[in-house]
């Protein structure tokens, strides 16, 4: 009876060491992935929790006499050592993923990833900008899963329907009553530094158009398609700028 006593401290003993040594080296294993980005070397930390699993289990079953019941015991040890490693292991994943979904993504683009974005807005909007234009400024930016799109370009001469998402029209902004929800979000990024963000408009005219604190000229014109009620696509046009800013946001 003494002797199945100290069987029982010891598979508890091993139990606590092995749950505090996971613990750790999970902690270890993140802090260098998250803080350092570490990632060639880091995960030979796993081979502590793997050798003292090997260990404490053959350590174990020396302590049990009967054959049966030490082949038993080291099955029982090893898969406990596994479960609680994997129950250590889990909550880190789950905080990784969440961190990495809800981690800010911006992207400056340049002419080639202006084009992308111009592919994108003919494709799934049926914008359709020509050649006349130049582009001035591309971007994208996503939280989780919202995200926003910008295109501004340079044109010459008047604005044409072409421009306009499929199935709208321009229209002055002054007179657009339309309430949609997050129009010129996508300002937030593009102007200031929300969250971090680095999209800059290096044309200083465009710049002032867009995003000094005052309103957009009267002869503004907008033409916009709400995809989804959290989700727009809107064509801006500035007539006396020459300027065109497609930008999408859902939100």
């Amino acid at each position: 009876m003494r002797n199945w006593s100290k069987v029982k401290v010891f598979f508890l003993l091993i139990l606590a060491i092995g749950t505090l040594l996971h613990l750790l080296v999970n902690l270890l294993y993140f802090y260098l992935f998250q803080a350092h980005g570490i990632e060639n070397y880091s995960s030979v930390l796993f081979l502590i929790s793997l050798l003292f699993i090997i260990f404490s289990t053959f350590a174990f079953s020396r302590k049990i006499l009967s054959p049966f019941k030490r082949a038993f015991g080291a099955v029982v040890i090893l898969l406990l050592q596994f479960f609680l490693f994997i129950l250590t292991f889990a909550p880190f994943v789950i905080l990784d993923g969440m961190s990495e979904f809800l981690t800010p993504t911006f992207v400056q683009g340049d002419q080639k990833f202006g084009q992308t974005v111009e592919a994108r807005f003919s494709d799934k909007y049926g914008i359709e900008l020509g050649n006349a234009k130049v582009i001035s400024h591309s971007s994208y930016w996503s939280i989780g899963e919202e995200f926003g799109y910008d295109l501004i370009i340079s044109i010459k001469g008047d604005v044409s329907n072409s421009y306009a998402p499929e199935g709208s029209k321009f229209n002055l902004l002054q007179k657009n009553t339309d309430n949609t929800p997050f129009r010129f979000s996508n300002l937030q990024f593009i102007c200031k530094n929300t969250m971090g963000s680095d999209l800059k408009i290096s044309n200083d005219k465009i710049t002032d158009l867009l995003c000094a604190e005052k309103e957009f000229p009267e002869d503004t014109l907008i033409a916009e398609k709400q995809v989804r009620e959290d989700w727009t696509v809107s064509s801006v046009f500035f007539p006396s700028q020459g300027i065109l800013w497609i930008t999408e946001t859902e939100w």
